[in-house]
C-alpha cells in the first residue's frame, strides 16, 4: 500500500498490518489504525468462522440419527452465540472507533483521518445494524419456533 508520510513529506510503501502497528500512538490517525485492526480481528472471529461451519454444514452428507445434518447442532450453537453477540458487540466497536477519531480530531476536516472516519461511521453502522438485524430474526424465529414444525392451533376441534 502506498503511504504518505505528513512528517517529512515522502511517498513509501508500506505492508498494511504494519501501518496499523505503526500508526496506533498517532495524534491524527490512531483511532483510524485501532478501528481497521479491529474491524480485520472481528471479522475474522465472527464471518471467517461462520464461512468454514457452514461449508462443513454445507459440503457435509451424513445424516444422525434425527435425519438432520450431522453439522447441524454446530451451526446452531455458532449462531445462537458467536453469530448473534459477536455481531452486536464486536461489530459495535467498529462504529465507536471512527467517531472517537472524529471527536479526536474535533471537526478539522483537512487533517488526515477526517473524511475517512465519516465513511467509516456510515458503512460501518449500516453493516453492524444490518447483520445484528439478520442474527435477531432468526434468534427470534428459533424462539418462537423451537422445533421447526408447524406450530399447533391454540384451540383444537371440538369431536363430534
Amino acid at each position: 500500500m502506498q503511504v504518505y508520510d505528513y512528517t517529512n513529506s515522502a511517498v513509501g510503501w508500506l505492508v498494511p498490518i504494519g501501518w496499523f502497528w505503526g500508526n496506533l500512538s498517532s495524534a491524527t490517525v490512531g483511532w483510524t489504525a485501532i478501528q481497521y485492526l479491529w474491524v480485520w480481528l472481528s471479522y475474522l472471529l465472527v464471518a471467517v468462522s461462520q464461512f468454514i461451519v457452514w461449508l462443513l454444514w454445507l459440503l457435509n452428507e451424513e445424516k444422525n440419527e434425527a435425519g438432520e445434518n450431522s453439522y447441524q447442532w454446530l451451526w446452531e450453537i455458532w449462531a445462537q452465540y458467536v453469530g448473534l453477540y459477536g455481531s452486536w458487540v464486536l461489530y459495535f466497536f467498529t462504529v465507536l472507533f471512527p467517531i472517537l477519531q472524529m471527536s479526536q480530531i474535533n471537526g478539522d476536516i483537512y487533517l488526515a483521518g477526517w473524511i475517512n472516519a465519516i465513511v467509516q461511521v456510515s458503512m460501518m453502522t449500516i453493516t453492524w445494524l444490518g447483520t445484528g438485524v439478520i442474527y435477531l430474526l432468526r434468534e427470534l424465529k428459533r424462539q418462537f419456533n423451537d422445533n421447526g414444525d408447524e406450530a399447533e392451533p391454540a384451540v383444537n376441534a371440538v369431536p363430534a
